[in-house]
């Protein structure tokens, strides 16, 4: 299984520690996902309406039917930790195979060319932000919160929204966004 190939915490001296993550992308969900996995307490804070991030799905509101992966569009996985974790996405149908063309356009001359696909690609399914929002389901997430502030007080983090409102207070605090 893919943690088991990451390094591991010594839960021993943790009395129930809350973690807080701000950015619910990719980075932001794994971690979640696998500090969740480890026991710990989660919160996860994202400004947008939900995870994802740069993996992202557009539908068009013109022709039905169609969607494009923008941000991230498709992804490969070299390392075993990460092929682990894809291949259990797939089991789950959170995963599949892109079975798209790769091709180039250049504007100049107006043409197209088709090239071959350099290694296995994988999107999300039925969308990009799919992944995260499976990695995220056991986490509590706070979406459309964004996190503008942290301050160190009384050894603990305490975090503050656009709105100048408290959102919480945490024993660890992971970045995982721009937006600071």
């Amino acid at each position: 299984f893919f943690f088991d190939h990451l390094p591991t915490l010594d839960l021993s001296t943790m009395s129930g520690p809350r973690i807080a993550i701000i950015g619910a992308g990719m980075s932001g969900s794994v971690c979640a996902w696998a500090l969740r996995r480890a026991g710990l307490s989660v919160t996860v804070f994202e400004m947008g309406r939900g995870g994802g991030g740069r993996m992202a799905t557009r539908k068009s509101r013109n022709l039905e039917g169609f969607a494009a992966n923008h941000g991230c569009p498709a992804f490969t996985a070299s390392q075993p930790w990460f092929k682990s974790m894809v291949q259990q996405l797939m089991d789950e149908h959170v995963v599949r195979v892109w079975s798209g063309r790769f091709g180039a356009y250049d504007a100049g001359t107006q043409t197209a060319t088709e090239d071959p696909a350099p290694q296995v690609m994988y999107v999300g399914s039925p969308g990009m932000s799919s992944i995260c929002d499976k990695l995220l389901s056991d986490a509590e997430r706070c979406f459309e919160t964004q996190v503008t502030s942290f301050e160190r007080k009384a050894e603990r983090w305490v975090l503050t929204d656009k709105n100048a409102k408290e959102v919480g207070t945490f024993d660890w605090l992971v970045i995982s966004s721009h937006s600071l």
